[in-house]
């Protein structure tokens, strides 16, 4: 039965078969092993491989049977690691996005409480008007952005767990 290979640090076909096939290999095994890979993977420039790049290794003689399990493992580890850093860097963006919410919130606090516009709107009713519809806007805006931070951390909280307990299916 064939196996997966995920590629790791390997770059091209030499690479990999550094990586699958047992060290004391004749020449002509390895080449026939090379060919056998190819012939397996028609869609992949074998010439220039992506690390994550999954190649299926036939069964052929030189192949070490586990040549398929750390590279794997080691890969998984390296992708959860990523979404990991991906998913603290959505919450640190969120925390970054709403701490300037905040600010901007309490800029037009400040402009509310000047002087020259409480005197004015006290005299101009459609601006006491407007006024209070932005207040009461802003005031459903720190709900709806309180609500929405909470969420992500808790979500945030249950995508470590997913991908802790998916980790653990490889170790």
């Amino acid at each position: 039965m064939p196996n997966l290979f995920v590629v790791g640090p390997e770059r091209n076909l030499a690479d990999l078969a550094d990586a699958v096939l047992r060290k004391r290999t004749s020449a002509a095994t390895r080449a026939s092993a090379l060919d056998a890979i190819r012939a397996a993977n028609p869609g992949l420039d074998l010439d220039r491989i992506d690390s994550g790049t999954v190649v299926l290794l036939p069964e052929v003689t030189g192949v070490r049977p586990a040549a398929a399990a750390e590279p794997v493992r080691d890969t998984t580890g390296d992708l959860l690691a990523r979404v990991q850093e991906g998913i603290g860097a959505l919450v640190a963006a969120g925390e970054v996005a709403e701490e300037h919410r905040r600010l901007e919130r309490q800029e037009a606090e400040e402009v509310f409480s000047d002087k020259v516009l409480k005197r004015l709107s006290s005299q101009v009713p459609e601006l006491a008007a407007n006024v209070k519809s932005v207040r009461t806007s802003l005031a459903a805006d720190d709900a709806a952005a309180e609500q929405a931070q909470e969420s992500l951390r808790t979500s945030a909280g249950e995508w470590a767990a997913d991908l802790e307990a998916l980790g653990g299916l490889h170790r």
